[in-house]
């Protein structure tokens, strides 16, 4: 004997009021009901559950909510979880801070195909908008090592700087704001425009990772360094002594970007301390203006962290 479905099911399989209230049309009565007085919009189960339990992530009297979603539901949890914390952002912000909170989780819940497929539903209480992730920013957070420095640092404009591509050479003026405050303490009004947070104690940790994030950035956009940061940070301070004196003005060199200058600076200390030329610093003088800066910056970090441990 065959069982028809109950009324309540049904309408719960149907693009019904009991699903979406604001959008569509009563079954069988006027006014507002379908022209046919016949409901033949039907949906899959899975799409009704997530209308039926919408309100477990746009809680009823909220000016706008977000709700991410992607190809695992494990993820959508995490994701709906963490972006909880930032909900006063923007749609992209928001959405970029929570990937990068639970990066490792979703390394290991979403494969490549399911990375080009995060997509934002944005429900302001009227209207629902859809926005989808770009590729290239789920490829910078989902990278561990971005991923940890962003957290570290914990400053919303680093943060846009690293998933705003126009951006990204902000991080080369922050690395000279801090070397110069740390060669000459003073001011630190300056470095609070991009580092909201800024603690004194740590300014050497972050004039340590804040060149590995634009490498890093850099190198997952596809533009790769000749030379890693790490390695001329340790160049800088083997030879932390012989620049006690002209650090500075090595520092202001760089920043304006003067190779021939610099290059010239450089050679001459070698050669009158009888130091060999290193290959990877004699490298760094073909890269374009913006890796140069970001690699001599790290040389220059490690010439200041060397000499302070020398004290």
């Amino acid at each position: 004997m065959e069982v028809s479905e109950s009324i309540s099911i049904r309408q719960r399989k149907q693009f019904s009021r009991i699903l979406f209230k604001e959008f569509s049309s009563s079954e069988g009565k006027f006014p507002n009901s379908f022209w046919n007085i016949s409901n033949e919009y039907h949906l899959c189960d899975l799409c009704s559950q997530l209308a039926l339990f919408r309100h477990f992530v746009f809680p009823k009297n909220s000016e706008k909510e977000i709700f991410v979603n992607v190809p695992s539901f494990k993820a959508i949890w995490y994701l709906n979880e963490a972006i909880k914390a930032y909900r006063d952002l923007n749609v992209e912000l928001s959405v970029s801070r929570a990937v990068a909170e639970v990066h490792m989780k979703l390394q290991r819940l979403l494969g490549v195909w399911e990375r080009q497929n995060v997509e934002i539903v944005n429900y302001d209480g009227k209207s629902y908008s859809v926005y989808y992730m770009p590729q290239r920013t789920i490829d910078l957070l989902l990278n561990t090592r971005i991923a940890s420095i962003l957290n570290f640092i914990n400053s919303i404009k680093i943060f846009e700087a690293v998933i705003y591509p126009e951006r990204l050479s902000k991080l080369i003026e922050v690395e000279y704001l801090l070397l110069k405050y740390i060669l000459k303490p003073g001011d630190n009004s300056k470095i609070k425009e991009y580092i909201e947070v800024f603690d004194p104690k740590k300014k050497g940790d972050y004039a340590r990772v804040i060149p590995e994030l634009f490498q890093e950035a850099r190198n997952t956009l596809g533009v790769e360094t000749v030379v890693p940061v790490w390695k001329m940070r340790e160049l800088g301070r083997e030879v932390s002594q012989l620049f006690e004196r002209t650090k500075y003005r090595l520092l202001e060199l760089i920043r304006l970007a003067k190779k021939d200058e610099v290059y010239h600076l450089l050679l001459k200390t070698y050669m009158a301390n009888k130091k060999p030329f290193p290959e990877e610093l004699n490298r760094v003088f073909s890269e374009d203006d913006e890796n140069f800066k970001n690699l001599m910056f790290s040389y220059v970090s490690g010439i200041i962290s060397g000499g302070e441990e020398n004290e």
